[in-house]
């Protein structure tokens, strides 16, 4: 049936080390596929035809184009898998086109904005609330926070990636190993203002675990002392989308993800002339032309270049 061979499918991709983001992102469009097909379906029933009204019935509740070509993609990954388990002789999905897309392009926060959020205050609770009457937990939560904003706009990691930073993965020589997509590992360097607000979290850190005896070999982790068990849990994905946006908050600025601080590494990195290759093996992606979008929103280099190049410039 349709619905075991997903299942396998899904599994294989456990088995390659998809992580679990990709894992629940093809579990979600695979399930639409299921559902629309119905359960008891087979994947040799699957034709042109089915697969066109698949994407019609995508589209029909408001799926864009991005969205729609999205799951086709992972479609297209599973019709190759069916083929290679001889489930079914050619992979259809590969036949579909893909909708046409408006071209979008990114538009990260500027160095004015970032510079704001870094330099201003990461939280915008008040020492009256709760448990952060707790002294040392307000410090040890200013100094991770801090320290977490600057390794995403550092360093461009992915947000799911500075949640696996361990603290022995901190390098004696100005560097942090990243655990990236795929179990791919990469160093990434550490600059003045990282290095700076890690070792004041590093000193926060040391106190908290020692106040509560507890050990965490998590880089990051959050702390509450309202339980009695008071044990170290890392941060996930929700808790540093829920540190961003309060920080954001607290220094008056537009609300912002954790993914917008990798676009404005890259992006302002570009402005200011580092080579395309270089941007690529900092952020961890497998092509040259996924990094190449940035091309597009690097203005401040193209003005820079126009003004020192166009004969017509200042005149």
């Amino acid at each position: 049936m349709l619905k075991n061979h997903v299942t396998l499918y899904l599994e294989s991709l456990r088995a390659a080390n998809a992580s679990p983001l990709t894992i629940k992102t093809y579990r979600h469009a695979l399930e639409e596929l299921v559902q629309f097909i119905g359960q008891e379906s087979d994947a040799r029933d699957i034709d042109v035809e089915v697969i066109r009204a698949h994407i019609h019935r995508l589209a029909a509740k408001g799926l864009s184009a991005v969205s729609r070509n999205h799951a086709m993609r992972v479609l297209k990954t599973f019709g190759k898998f069916l083929v290679e388990e001889r489930i079914v002789e050619e992979n259809l999905f590969a036949l579909a086109s893909p909708a046409k897309c408006p071209s979008r392009l990114i538009s990260p926060p500027t160095v004015e904005t970032v510079t704001a959020l870094l330099d201003g205050k990461t939280s915008a609770r008040s020492p009256s609330e709760g448990y952060y009457k707790r002294p040392l937990l307000i410090e040890f939560s200013k100094a991770r926070d801090r320290a977490l904003l600057e390794l995403l706009y550092g360093t461009g990691v992915r947000v799911q990636e500075a949640t696996t930073v361990m603290t022995e993965d901190i390098r004696g020589d100005g560097t942090i190993l990243i655990h990236g997509k795929g179990d791919k590992e990469r160093l990434v360097p550490v600059g003045r203002p990282l290095r700076n607000a890690l070792e004041i979290y590093l000193r926060e850190r040391r106190r908290m675990l020692r106040n509560l005896r507890q050990q965490s070999p998590a880089l990051f982790f959050s702390m509450s002392l309202r339980t009695k068990t008071r044990t170290p849990k890392p941060l996930n994905v929700r808790s540093v989308h829920r540190i961003l946006t309060t920080a954001c908050q607290a220094n008056g600025l537009k609300p912002l993800n954790p993914h917008a601080l990798r676009h404005a590494a890259a992006t302002h990195m570009l402005d200011n002339g580092a080579p395309l290759v270089v941007i690529k093996e900092l952020l961890g992606h497998a092509k040259l032309s996924t990094t190449a979008q940035y091309a597009f929103v690097s203005t401040a280099l193209m003005k820079k270049t126009y003004d020192a190049s166009h004969p017509h410039a200042k005149r």
